[in-house]
C-alpha cells in the first residue's frame, strides 16, 4: 500500500476518533444536565469536533479567528474527554448528583485549559545539555530548535522573539530538526531567521514535506541564511553535521545516508526529525542524534500515547554509546496549549574529555 494512502487512512481514523470523543462529551452533559435533546445534540458535538479538526489540519490560517477558536476547541475537548471518563469512573464508585458532576467537570476543564494556555505562553525554557567526548578538541555550543510550526499564530513576531532568545545564548551554530515552517507559510514569516548570528543547519520535518508542493517551502527556505542539510555533510568547529529529511516509509535514514562517507574519527552529529531508526544511526557511526517531532506529548495524557509510538519521547538518551536528544519543540501544533510538557530551546554543550 502506498504511503500516502496509509496517511489518509490514519487521518480519517484520527478525525473519526476525535469526532466520537466530542459525541461522548456532549452525550455526558446531555444526560448530566437533563438537556433532553437526544442524539441530535450529541451529533452536533461530533460535527463541531470534525469541523475544528479540518480547520487545523488543512491550515485555514487566512481565517485566523476561526483557526484560533478551532485550535482551542480541539484542546479543550481533548481535556474534557479525559475528565469525563474519570468522572464516569468516579461516579461508579462514589455516587453523586449528576448536575454536580457536570459543574465539577466544567470547573476542572476550565482551570486545566487556562493553565495549559498560560503554560504555552510562558517563556521558553533553555535546556542545557552537557556532553563530553575525546573527539572534541575545544568547547562547542550548539542551539537546537524544532517544531516551531511557523504559520498561523506562530508568525514573524513569534520568530523574532525566538531569534533574540537564541542569540542571547551565543551559540557557535544553530540546528533546526524539522517542522520549522508549516502550511502556506509566507516568506515574511520566516525571514527573521536571517538575524540569527550563527550558521543555521536545517532538515525538513513531516509538515514541511507534506506541504512542500512543487518545492514551495524549500524555495522559501533557500532564500534565507538557512543551509538545508539533507544528504549533505558539513564541518564546523571540529564536528561534522549530517542531515536527512523526513520521508514517509521505513528505512528512510539508511537510504538518506547511502552516499555519505562518515569519518568515525570525528564527532558526527545527525539531524533527523523523527526519533527513530537509532540503530542505523549508531551503526553508521554517529556520536549524537538530534530529533524532535514528539512535542513531548504536548498535552497530557497524549504523551502516554506518544510513548506507544516512540521509545524516545523527550530529553537525553543513550543507545550503545550514541547519545540521542529529543527536543519537546520551541512551538506547538494545533491547540495553543502545553500540559505536562514545555516549549524549549536546547543548548548542547560539547566538551573535550
Amino acid at each position: 500500500m502506498k504511503s500516502e494512502y496509509v496517511i489518509y487512512i490514519v487521518i480519517f481514523f484520527i478525525i473519526s476518533l476525535f469526532s466520537a470523543g466530542n459525541y461522548y462529551v456532549f452525550s455526558r452533559f446531555n444526560i448530566w444536565l437533563s438537556i433532553g435533546l437526544g442524539w441530535q445534540f450529541n451529533l452536533f458535538g461530533a460535527l463541531l469536533g470534525f469541523c475544528s479538526f479540518i480547520l487545523i489540519l488543512f491550515h485555514f490560517h487566512s481565517f485566523k479567528p476561526a483557526y484560533f477558536v478551532a485550535s482551542c476547541w480541539f484542546g479543550i475537548m481533548f481535556i474534557a474527554f479525559n475528565v469525563c471518563i474519570i468522572a464516569d469512573i468516579a461516579a461508579s464508585v462514589f455516587p453523586m448528583k449528576q448536575s454536580h458532576m457536570a459543574y465539577g467537570v466544567v470547573s476542572i476543564v476550565f482551570f486545566v485549559s487556562v493553565y495549559a494556555v498560560a503554560n504555552n505562553l510562558s517563556d521558553r525554557k533553555v535546556k542545557g545539555i552537557r556532553l563530553q567526548s575525546p573527539k572534541i578538541e575545544a568547547p562547542i555550543k550548539i542551539a537546537l530548535i524544532t517544531d516551531t510550526h511557523i504559520s498561523g499564530y506562530s508568525d514573524a513576531k513569534y520568530l523574532q522573539r525566538l531569534v533574540r532568545e537564541i542569540n542571547s545564548q551565543k551559540p557557535d551554530m544553530v540546528t533546526i530538526v524539522g517542522d520549522f515552517a508549516d502550511g502556506k507559510t509566507d516568506y515574511a514569516a520566516i525571514e527573521p531567521v536571517n538575524d540569527i548570528k550563527a550558521p543555521v543547519y536545517l532538515v525538513m520535518g513531516n509538515h514541511e514535506i507534506w506541504n512542500n508542493h512543487k518545492g514551495a517551502i524549500e524555495k522559501k527556505l533557500n532564500k534565507t541564511k538557512i543551509t538545508i542539510a539533507h544528504k549533505r555533510k558539513f564541518s564546523n568547529k571540529g564536528v561534522q553535521i549530517i542531515g536527512v529529511n523526513f520521508a514517509n516509509g521505513q528505512h528512510t535514514l539508511k537510504e538518506g545516508l547511502e552516499n555519505i562517507a562518515i569519518d568515525k574519527r570525528q564527532y558526527n552529529i545527525l539531524l533527523y526529525h523523527e526519533p527513530k531508526e537509532v540503530e542505523i544511526a549508531q551503526k553508521t557511526g554517529f556520536d549524537l542524534m538530534l530529533s524532535g517531532h514528539t512535542h513531548g506529548g504536548q498535552i497530557f495524557p497524549w504523551n502516554l500515547m506518544v510513548r506507544l509510538a516512540y521509545k524516545y519521547v523527550k530529553g537525553l538518551y543513550e543507545y550503545e554509546g550514541m547519545k540521542i536528544y529529543v527536543s519537546q519543540g520551541a512551538g506547538i501544533w494545533g491547540p495553543p496549549m502545553r500540559l505536562g510538557s514545555e516549549n524549549e530551546i536546547s543548548m548542547i554543550h560539547l566538551y573535550p574529555v
